[in-house]
């Protein structure tokens, strides 16, 4: 489904800014496509079929970039930024935040 032609132009080429404009993020809803079908990317599936391994994966991905940003000077961009809380599998800033990075 995520390299469906109908769906997404040029399927095969890796194109992040796709994903430049998304909606609330849920940990439990599909982040769909960007203007299109709520069902067209789903990555770990959804509803009833969900991958059991979401969780796990997406814990992982935390602790790998844990372990590149340990290496790392981070800044925030704007220090006067709304730091909203917003809270779904766990807390974090509602509009994110815009940082700074140089090598340690």
């Amino acid at each position: 489904m995520n390299y469906n032609a109908e769906l997404w132009p040029e399927p095969d080429k890796f194109i992040p800014e796709r994903f430049d404009e998304l909606p609330e993020l849920l940990m439990s809803k599909p982040v769909g496509i960007p203007g299109g079908e709520l069902y067209g990317f789903v990555p770990f599936g959804g509803g009833a079929r969900t991958c059991i391994g979401q969780r796990l994966a997406m814990l992982e991905t935390v602790m790998i970039l844990a372990s590149i940003v340990k290496n790392l000077h981070v800044e925030l961009v704007n220090k006067d930024a709304d730091l909203t809380g917003f809270a779904d599998v766990t807390l974090g800033p509602k509009q994110g935040l815009l940082v700074k990075t140089r090598e340690i």
